[in-house]
C-alpha cells in the first residue's frame, strides 16, 4: 500500500481509496486501486480536498504501528505546512492519539538527516515538546533497565562464566553512552535545552540502577574489601577488576561531561543565561542548571570509595609480594642474579601501570610517592641486610649481591622512564602532569644504589687486590733512575708490568667473571683508583731519570690499554689522567718545558696539577737542576685547579 502511495501520489482520489481499504475488517476485501486518467486528475484538481478522510488515513496508519508510512504521508503531500498546523487541533483531545504521535516522532528518526527532514513538523508542535521528552525519556528508561535487569541476572547466575559484574557495569556505561548518541537528533531536532533534559534523566536511571551491582561486588570480594589477603596471587583479581571499573566510570564520565559541555556553550552562544538557585524561577532564556546539568553522584562516590580501597589493597598485596619473594631468598644454579630481582620489578611494574590506568590523580599521585619510597628505603634496606648475610656466610667475597643491586639500578631506570608517555597522555593538566612527572624522576634513588654498590665493591673487591699489591711492591723496589742501556735491558726484563697485568686479567675473570656489566665497570672503576693511589704513593718515595720515567709512562700505558679493552663505558684514560701528568712531568726534558702545559699558554695538553704538585714531581728528577725547580714560577691567574 504504502509503496502505491508513492507511485500514485499525484492521483487525486489515491488517499480516498486507501481511507476504504483500511476501514474493512480484517480479513479484508480485495479492492482494485483507481486507474489514472486525465479526466479524473483535472475534475480532482477543481474539487477541494477533503482533509478529515486524510487525516482517517493517517490515525489509521498511527493506530496500526505504521508510524514511518504515517509521517511520510504527512510530509509527501503539497499541502504538508497546512496539515502540520492543524495537527494540534486533531490531537487536542485524544490523549491516545498523543501517545501515539509521540511513538511516531520516537520510533521514525534514527540520525541527523531524517531529523533536520521531520523539523517542520516537530516545531509545529512546540507545545507538546516537554511531553514528547518526557516520552522518549521513559522509553529509554525502560530499555535501560532492562539491560539492568539482564545483566543483573547474569551476574547473580550460577552457571554463568563470562559475566562478572565489572563487566556488567562497563556494558552499562556503555549502553547509556549509546542511547545518548541514539538520542542526539533530540538537540538537533528541539534544541539543546531538551536534549540536556533527556541527558539529566538518563543519568538519573543510571544511579538509581548501577548501585545493586556495586553491592553484588561488595560481597564477591568481602574478605579483601575489609583488609584480609589470605594469598596475594589471588588477590590480584579484585585489583584488576577495581581499575576496570574506574576506568569505565572515567570514559563516561569524560564523554558525559564534555557533551555537557558543548551544549551549555551552545546555548549560551544562542542567548541563553544559566543560574544556580532553586529559588529562583525559570524564565524563557534563563535557565536553573541543576535541572539541566547532573551526574550519577552516588555511583561516582561509591567508585571514589572504592578506590580508595583499592589504593591501601595494591600497596599491601604489593609489599607482601616482595616480603615473601625475599623471604624465599632462592638461589638458581648457572645463575649469577638472586631469582627474585627480576619478579619483585615486575610486580612493581605492574602495580604502577595499573594505578596509572584508574586515570584518577589523586590515587596515582599516592602511589608513585609510596612506591618511590619504598624502592628508595625498603627494598635497599633488604637488600644491604641480605648483603651482610651473604658475608658471614661465606665468610669469602660474593658477586651476587653486586648484581642484584645493579639489576635493580636498570629496573629502577626503567621505572623512571615507561610511565612518562602514559602520565603525558593522561594528564593534561600542567600542574598534575608536572607532579606526576616529578614522582618518577628516579635520579637520587639511582644514586642512593650506586653508592651502595660502589660500598660493596669497595668492600669486597679489595680483599681480592691483595696479589696486586705484593706485584705494585716489586715496582717501588725497582730502579727508575736509569739510563739508556738499562732502559734496554728493563725492556727484555720486565720486573712487574707483564706480571700485574695478568694478575688483574685474573681477577677480572676469576672473582668478576660473573659480573653483570654495570657491576664490572664498578669493579673497573675501583681498580683504578686502587692502581693510581698506589702507584702515586710509590712515586713519591722513588727517583727518576728521564729514561726511568719514560718507561713508568710505558708500564702504566699497557696497564690502560688492557682496561681499556675490558670495558666500553668507563673512561679509562681520563681516570687515569692525574698518574699521566704526572709521567709528563717525570719525562720532561728541562723544567722550563712544563711551561708549554702550563695556564693560557699551553697548547692542547694542560697540566691540571696544582703548582707546589708540579715542582713537588720535578725534583724526584735527579736529572734536572733542583735550583731551577726551586726557581721556577708559575703564574697563579693560570692555574687550573680540579
Amino acid at each position: 500500500i504504502y509503496h502505491r502511495i508513492l507511485v500514485l501520489q499525484n492521483e487525486s482520489n489515491m488517499f480516498q481509496w486507501l481511507g476504504n481499504i483500511l476501514r474493512q475488517d480484517d480479513a479484508g476485501v480485495e479492492d482494485t486501486p483507481p486507474v489514472s486518467s486525465s479526466s479524473s486528475s483535472s475534475s480532482s484538481s477543481e474539487e477541494s480536498e477533503d482533509y478529515s478522510v486524510d487525516w482517517q488515513l493517517i490515525l489509521r496508519l498511527l493506530k496500526r504501528g505504521i508510524y514511518e508510512e504515517a509521517l511520510e504521508l504527512i510530509c509527501i503531500d503539497p499541502a504538508m505546512e497546512e496539515r502540520i498546523k492543524n495537527i494540534p487541533s486533531h490531537f487536542e483531545h485524544d490523549e491516545k492519539m498523543k501517545i501515539l504521535f509521540k511513538n511516531l516522532l520516537y520510533e521514525s528518526v534514527f540520525d541527523y538527516q531524517e531529523a533536520a527532514r521531520y523539523s517542520v513538523l516537530y516545531n509545529e508542535i512546540g507545545s507538546n515538546i516537554e511531553e514528547i521528552i518526557e516520552h522518549i525519556s521513559i522509553i529509554i528508561s525502560e530499555n535501560i533497565k532492562k539491560d539492568f535487569e539482564i545483566f543483573y541476572r547474569q551476574v547473580r547466575g550460577e552457571a554463568s562464566t563470562q559475566m562478572n559484574c565489572i563487566d556488567s557495569i562497563g556494558h552499562i556505561f556503555q549502553s547509556i553512552h549509546g542511547q545518548i548518541e541514539h538520542n542526539s537528533y533530540i538537540e538537533q531536532v528541539f534544541g539543546g535545552k531538551y536534549f540536556l533534559l533527556l541527558m539529566n534523566n538518563m543519568q538519573q536511571v543510571l544511579n538509581d540502577n548501577l548501585i545493586r551491582f556495586f553491592k553484588l561486588f561488595k560481597h564477591t570480594w568481602v574478605k579483601e574489601l575489609s583488609g584480609i589477603i589470605e594469598d596475594p596471587k589471588l588477590s590480584v583479581g579484585i585489583l584488576n577488576e577495581l581499575v576496570l571499573l574506574s576506568q569505565h566510570a572515567k570514559a563516561y564520565q569524560i564523554s558525559t561531561r564534555k557533551i555537557f559541555e558543548i551544549e551549555i556553550t551552545k546555548l549560551q552562544e544562542r542567548g541563553y543565561i544559566f543560574f544556580d538557585d532553586d529559588s529562583k524561577e525559570e524564565t524563557e532564556n534563563e535557565l536553573n542548571i541543576t535541572k539541566y546539568i547532573s551526574e550519577p553522584v552516588q555511583v561516582y562516590d561509591e567508585i571514589n570509595s572504592l578506590l580508595e580501597k583499592y589504593l591501601i589493597l595494591e600497596e599491601n598485596i604489593l609489599k607482601l609480594s616482595i616480603e615473601q619473594l625475599f623471604a624465599q631468598n632462592e638461589k638458581l644454579e648457572d645463575s649469577n642474579i638472586s631469582p627474585y630481582i627480576d619478579d619483585i620489578f615486575v610486580l612493581i611494574e605492574r602495580s604502577i601501570y595499573r594505578v596509572l590506568s584508574t586515570r584518577e590523580y589523586s590515587i596515582s599521585k599516592q602511589f608513585l610517592s609510596t612506591i618511590k619510597l619504598f624502592i628508595e628505603k625498603d627494598i635497599l634496606q633488604i637488600l644491604r641486610e641480605i648483603c651482610k648475610e651473604e658475608s658471614k656466610v661465606k665468610g669469602t667475597f660474593n658477586i651476587i649481591p653486586m648484581n642484584d643491586i645493579a639489576t635493580c639500578i636498570y629496573y629502577i631506570e626503567k621505572i623512571a622512564t615507561f610511565p612518562i608517555k602514559f602520565i603525558n597522555s593522561i594528564y593534561k593538566n600542567e600542574k598534575e602532569n608536572t607532579e606526576l612527572l616529578n614522582l618518577v624522576e628516579y635520579e637520587t634513588v639511582i644514586e642512593s644504589y650506586k653508592l651502595q654498590l660502589n660500598e660493596l665493591v669497595g668492600t669486597y673487591s679489595r680483599k681480592t687486590y691483595v696479589k696486586l699489591t705484593e706485584i705494585l711492591d716489586k715496582f717501588g723496589t725497582s730502579n727508575h733512575n736509569i739510563n739508556h742501556i738499562e732502559f734496554q735491558e728493563y725492556e727484555v726484563n720486565d720486573p712487574w708490568k707483564q706480571e700485574f697485568v695478568l694478575e688483574l686479567k685474573y681477577a677480572l675473570e676469576h672473582y668478576f667473571g660473573d659480573a653483570v656489566v654495570i657491576v664490572k665497570d664498578v669493579i673497573i672503576t675501583d681498580m683504578i683508583e686502587f692502581i693510581s693511589e698506589k702507584v702515586e704513593f710509590i712515586i713519591k718515595k722513588k727517583k727518576f731519570s728521564y729514561f726511568g720515567g719514560l718507561q713508568l709512562k710505558k708500564d702504566m700505558r699497557t696497564i690502560i690499554n688492557y682496561l681499556a679493552d675490558e670495558t666500553t663505558d668507563v673512561p679509562v684514560i681520563a681516570k687515569f689522567s692525574r698518574i699521566l701528568e704526572i709521567c709528563d712531568i717525570l719525562t720532561l726534558d728541562t723544567v722550563s718545558e712544563v711551561l708549554e702545559y702550563w695556564g693560557d699558554s699551553a697548547g692542547e695538553v694542560k697540566l691540571t696539577l696544582k703548582e707546589n704538585e708540579v715542582k713537588k714531581f720535578l725534583r724526584l728528577r735527579d736529572d734536572l737542576s733542583q735550583q731551577q725547580v726551586t726557581s721556577l714560577r708559575l703564574n697563579p691567574l693560570s692555574i687550573n685547579i680540579k
